[in-house]
Order: C-alpha cells, then structure tokens, then sequence
C-alpha cells in the first residue's frame, strides 16, 4: 500500500476583508525629507558622524522604494544603509568587520544600546508604545559571534492585529555597539478589525487543507501586510495566517 506524503507543516494565509471597524493609529504621520541625498550624507550613528557617503541603487519593498548607501565613518568604519526614499526615515543599517568573540556586555547593558540607537533613527519611537518580542544573546557557542538581538512590534490596541511598523537591533556582546538595525514606520491605510474572526479564520484554513490528515491548528495571528504578502505593490490588506499541522 502505498504512503501517503506526510507534511508536517502547512502554511495557509487568508485575506480578511477590510471594511469595518477603524484603522489603526500610525506612531507618527511620516515627514517627508527631500532631496534623500544629503541627509544620508549628514547623518550620524551611535554619535559618530558620517565621513563619506555614496548612493549605490535603489530597490522596491513591500512598504515603498529605498536608496541604498555604502559609506565610512569618521572613527573608519565601513557601513552599509538604507533610507525610505519618501520620508528619509532609516530603513536598514550594517557595520562592517566587528569583532564578536566574547560577551563582555550584559542583557540590559545591550537594550540600552539599542533604545538609544533607535530612539536616533526611528521617529517617535518610545518603548512603551512597542511590544517586545525578541531580547536574547544570540549565537552563544563558544565559536560563534556573540550578539544580543532585540525586536519590536507595534499591535493594534483594539483587535490585537500585528502591525508593519517595527524595530529590529541587533547589538555587538563584545563592543557594545549596533551592529545592524532594520526598521519599518508607515501609516496603516485598512481597518484592523476583521471581518472574519479566528474561529471562522482556522475553519477556512483545515477547509483548505482538508487532505492532511489528523490536521490541526497550532497558531495563528492577525496581522497587516501587503497583498501578495509582502511584495511590492503597496496594497495593504489585513490578514490572518493560519498554520496548520498535520500527516
């Protein structure tokens, strides 16, 4: 007889309907800097200024275009970012060549790093108004870099919906600084209470997948994307994913 496939996991996001309720409230309305060019070339990170900056393209994400930079700070550092071409808020930053061998730094000693770093780049950003959802020592083998890792999210306060905007800081154990940060501030254009709720959401889902055997539902979260998920179209829409599991 012969076996059917096994998948372990199944991941099936559906589209909500958005139409009712209210949307959500941005952290703050973006503010628009132009040209992007000379505030890449004024800024500054972690309290050392830029020496040099050069634009290098430009390239489209989910949430709108970004010009990339690779440039060098005044302490000789190599440093790699990205800023959203409408507002010039900082989307990404990479510092080069940082060793990493050791935790000379503590948990707490890190988050500080990474408050003070985002609350520089990320307009409005407090703490308070942002669920935290990753603060750890990452990669602690003894052969590996030594980095804390710390993600925030913004919810919806009202249905709970994960929303775009969030901060993303990576902090060197060793040194104490930021090795690299990402980041996402938009205003949110769809309603954030869903027209189908969990319980309808996880019955389309095993509807869907109904040749899983034995499938079940094992998580599943409401959140504001871009349809397809992700891409760049800039259509947002709110969603649940569903993640079924199953043989």
């Amino acid at each position: 007889m012969k076996q059917r496939p096994w998948w372990p996991v199944c991941l099936l996001i559906l589209l909500v309907v958005a139409g009712c309720g209210r949307s959500a409230k941005p952290t703050s309305a973006p503010t628009p800097v132009q040209p992007p060019v000379p505030a890449a070339r004024s800024r500054i990170f972690a309290g050392v200024p830029l020496a040099d900056a050069q634009a290098d393209g430009t390239r489209m994400t989910g949430f709108g275009e970004v010009q990339t930079y690779q440039g060098r700070l005044e302490n000789g550092e190599k440093v790699a970012f990205a800023l959203d071409s409408k507002t010039g808020d900082l989307r990404t930053f990479y510092r080069f060549e940082q060793q990493s061998a050791l935790a000379l730094i503590d948990l707490e000693t890190a988050k500080k790093a990474a408050v003070e770093f985002a609350s520089e780049h990320y307009p409005g950003f407090k703490v308070a108004a942002f669920e935290q959802v990753r603060a750890e020592l990452v990669s602690p083998a003894a052969s590996s870099p030594k980095v804390y890792s710390f993600h925030w999210v913004q919810i919806d306060p009202g249905s709970k919906a994960v929303l775009p905007n969030e901060v993303r800081v990576r902090v060197n154990a060793e040194t104490g600084q930021v090795d690299s940060y990402s980041a996402l501030r938009v205003d949110v254009t769809v309603p954030t209470r869903p027209k189908v709720n969990m319980a309808r959401a996880k019955k389309l889902a095993l509807k869907a997948v109904a040749e899983i055997a034995d499938g079940q539902v094992i998580d599943s979260t409401l959140f504001v994307s871009t349809l397809p998920v992700y891409e760049p179209n800039g259509k947002q829409a709110l969603l649940w994913a569903v993640i079924v599991q199953g043989q």
